[in-house]
């Protein structure tokens, strides 16, 4: 019998066609759902690891963030203890007997802390050493002024003696030029201040005055510079950070507490302690480098370094996209697309940690 249509067997052109082209449409099926699978999974997983990288920069900034809480406490302690020692209320002849002592005139208009009360000497039943000071404009000095670093001179002694172990000084300063430090372990065993520095000395433009005046802090808050020249290196080659606490007396500003930074000791552990793969910053809210891997030597860090350490970190645009981000802890994908970047604030210095990663 004839058939009345065409068999197309297997066999024939159109027959392999079709199954051609059903191979190629189950292969593009079967290779679309596989992509998709692959982006899904890709992405659980990427945000999987987002998320665990979120929550480990939050826990490390917990962490790092508490030399400045700590900080915060010892600044408070010691505007207690001034506030105690000033409401005694010892009498003028007391208080220039006193003061005569322990800030002899140094022939120049300014007064300075003695030598003995560095290398060591016993004073009122203590024991008082690292001590080194500096009041411009002496003859300006009244008894109210003299009291005052009377007493913020036992303080400091104090304070800095207790808390040695994790800040190697301790200090009040005013913005009239006039300052005492405890700082035994420094190697110019505070020199420059007790001999060195000019009669002309002026702190009043210096950042870390500026930001303890009232109307620049009106919080009264803890805040940290930059990276800035030592006052004692007249070079300009040496800079480091500080942090400094308003001091108010019956609610009118006196003065602040400060303590210098000691790169090696805090920020280069903190950013040389990095995930693998991963790369450890600590900068300014306005952007300014603090601390990176290599940045410092000897506790300080020198001009020329830091530049080229800012040429290797252009860190401004992220600390932009932070800001428009507008979370103190997050993850994102740098500007050029090349790097993540895990960060956190911390909130003591406000200064943001990052954590940079090849994306």
């Amino acid at each position: 019998m004839k058939r009345l249509w065409p068999t197309g067997d297997r066999g024939s052109p159109l027959a392999r066609r079709l199954l051609a082209i059903v191979a190629v449409l189950s292969i593009a099926v079967t290779g679309v759902a596989t992509a998709v699978a692959f982006v899904f999974v890709q992405k659980s997983a990427a945000d999987t690891q987002i998320r665990h990288l979120v929550e480990y920069v939050g826990e490390r900034v917990k962490t790092e963030d508490r030399l400045f809480s700590d900080l915060e406490r010892v600044h408070a302690a010691a505007g207690q203890a001034l506030t105690r020692r000033l409401e005694r209320g010892d009498s003028a002849a007391d208080v220039r007997r006193e003061f005569d002592s322990l800030y002899p005139d140094f022939g120049d208009g300014t007064r300075r802390t003695a030598p003995a009360l560095f290398d060591g000497v016993r004073h009122e039943r203590s024991f008082v050493y690292g001590i080194g000071g500096f009041l411009s404009r002496a003859p300006q000095l009244d008894d109210g002024d003299k009291a005052l670093f009377v007493s913020a001179l036992d303080v400091v002694a104090n304070t800095g003696e207790a808390e040695v172990n994790h800040y190697d000084n301790f200090y009040f300063f005013t913005p009239q030029t006039r300052m005492v430090m405890f700082g035994p372990l420094r190697v110019d065993k505070l020199l420059y201040y007790r001999r060195d520095a000019p009669p002309t000395l002026d702190i009043t433009h210096e950042e870390m005055t500026q930001l303890v005046l009232p109307h620049n802090n009106p919080s009264r808050a803890m805040r940290c510079t930059k990276l800035r020249r030592l006052i004692s290196d007249p070079s300009s080659r040496a800079l480091t950070a500080a942090c400094m606490t308003p001091f108010y007396f019956h609610n009118q500003f006196m003065g602040a507490w400060g303590s210098s930074l000691s790169l090696n000791a805090y920020l280069l552990r903190a950013v040389a302690e990095s995930l693998p793969g991963g790369r450890n910053l600590i900068v300014s809210d306005d952007g300014e480098l603090i601390a990176s891997q290599g940045l410092a030597r000897d506790g300080v860090v020198d001009l020329a370094g830091l530049r080229a350490a800012k040429a290797r970190n252009p860190i401004g645009d992220v600390v932009r996209q932070i800001h428009a981000a507008g979370d103190d802890v997050g993850v994102l994908r740098d500007f050029r697309g090349d790097r993540i970047v895990a960060y956190g604030r911390l909130t003591g210095p406000n200064w943001w940690f990052l954590m940079t990663f090849p994306s």
